[in-house]
């Protein structure tokens, strides 16, 4: 909504009707800034005129928050007009996933320790081998040579850490911990498959470069 006015846009908001109350509300703050309400509107309607409102003439980009089908049945009925939908670009989620889990060898309070993952993509094989290629890729080794992205840990006495090294039942390695250097102050990127809720690795914080997956039913 604010890019679109930012631009130069009326906009027309269609919230979900659960959240009918929730969007007038957000849009009242927009009119109290100022924003005119010719160029913002809300709209509580069922399906049926959504349609209508969907393949108008007078809309001129529509944005999409809701599921795949729902986008599909707007792009057929309408396919002039361009259409912006979420989307989970899975490549990206790797890449970004990787390099907050291991920059800094994980040694931060804000790295991603933890990546819950809905079942759907938890059971791909091709997430999973991606994922897999991306923490083996990253160039391991001392801070002194700049094309080594993960460098040695402050301490090799993280007792946390190292009871994390240990599996619980029902976890595996994607990329099993090595370390290279004999005192054990550089580990490699190392990924654990199959943590679950209430287990060592999901309730604490390791401070080192492991990624923990968990499986998730939904959000």
């Amino acid at each position: 909504i604010v890019a679109a006015l930012a631009g130069g846009n009326t906009v027309i908001l269609k919230p979900a009707t659960v959240a009918a109350p929730v969007a007038w509300l957000f849009a009242q703050a927009f009119w109290d800034a100022g924003v005119p309400k010719e160029a913002l509107q809300v709209i509580i309607t069922d399906r049926d005129a959504l349609k209508v409102l969907t393949s108008a003439p007078a809309i001129k980009h529509i944005i999409l928050t809701g599921g795949t089908d729902t986008a599909q049945n707007i792009a057929r009925s309408n396919p002039s007009t361009p259409l912006s939908a979420a989307s989970g670009d899975r490549d990206h989620a790797i890449m970004n996933v990787v390099a907050s889990a291991f920059g800094n060898a994980g040694q931060k309070c804000s790295a991603c320790s933890l990546l819950l993952v809905e079942r759907s993509v938890y059971e791909d094989k091709n997430f999973r081998e991606k994922l897999k290629d991306a923490a083996t890729s990253m160039k391991v080794g001392s801070v002194w040579n700049p094309g080594n992205v993960v460098g040695p840990m402050i301490t090799n006495g993280n007792d946390k850490l190292l009871k994390a090294l240990e599996l619980e039942q029902g976890e595996s390695w994607l990329v099993p911990p090595q370390f290279l250097d004999k005192n054990k102050y550089v580990l490699a990127p190392t990924v654990k498959w199959g943590v679950r809720p209430g287990s060592y690795s999901f309730r604490t914080e390791l401070f080192g470069p492991m990624l923990s997956v968990v499986c998730i039913e939904n959000l």
